[in-house]
């Protein structure tokens, strides 16, 4: 099934609803960096199996009822009006910060939103939920892997703890540089699993001893705009 710019919009309102690309990719049953690609037309068709549960899915979401018939797994061109804007709907402007200068905030001296605001050096534009607490982060060298190359941008939501399975942005002690990882919780035991790196180890703490000696901060990521022309 080739992605048009309907499918990307009933996609945007179906994350909207379900909380965040996570948790949606969750209820399909694929991974998160599945969506991303979607998203961000690194992909750009679906499987036919993995297309049937998402249509289920994108039903509601559809503007059109046509849309949401599977004659022929196909979809009329003559639909297709205009190039969809970046993750569609009206966009909101975030403070960015790059990946090194966020390695030197202490969320015990102040908040990140002060943190961000003082040390942005531009904004950028995302379609987020309202009300969202969040900022806009540049990758850079220090943060660069096989997902999120350099000049990436993510909407790191600043507001709330992570809930488990999320893709969040993390400090831990030791480390001088920030890290793109996968959180877990399984009752008091809490993990970090390095995304994009395989040549860092799990990170894991208990909670009901304390999380000090091991976690600066970490945020949930919501959103994420990738380049994909030449390096």
């Amino acid at each position: 099934m080739k992605i048009t710019p309907e499918i990307l919009d009933a996609l945007d309102r179906a994350i909207s609803d379900t909380g965040s690309i996570y948790k949606f990719a969750k209820a399909l049953g694929v991974s998160h960096s599945t969506v991303f690609f979607w998203k961000t037309g690194r992909t750009s068709s679906i499987n036919r199996q993995i297309w049937k549960n998402l249509r289920k899915l994108l039903k509601p979401y559809f503007a059109q009822p046509a849309l949401a018939s599977d004659a022929g797994e196909k979809l009329s061109t003559a639909l297709i009006r205009e190039e969809r804007a970046p993750y569609g709907g009206k966009p909101g402007a975030y403070p960015m910060v790059n990946g090194r200068k966020l390695a030197f905030f202490d969320p015990l001296v102040r908040s990140a939103a002060s943190f961000v605001q003082e040390h942005s050096f531009r904004q950028f534009y995302f379609n987020a939920v309202a009300g969202v607490t969040a900022f806009a982060l540049r990758v850079d060298d220090s943060l660069a892997n096989e997902i999120f190359r350099k000049e990436s941008t993510l909407l790191v939501e600043s507001g709330r703890p992570p809930v488990s399975g999320e893709l969040v942005i993390a400090k831990c002690k030791g480390l001088e540089q920030v890290l793109f990882c996968t959180f877990l919780r399984d009752g008091d035991l809490y993990k970090l699993l390095p995304y994009g790196r395989n040549d860092l180890a799990p990170i894991q703490w208990d909670s009901a001893s304390s999380s000090s000696g091991t976690l600066d901060w970490m945020y949930p990521v919501l959103e994420a705009n990738i380049p994909f022309g030449p390096q």
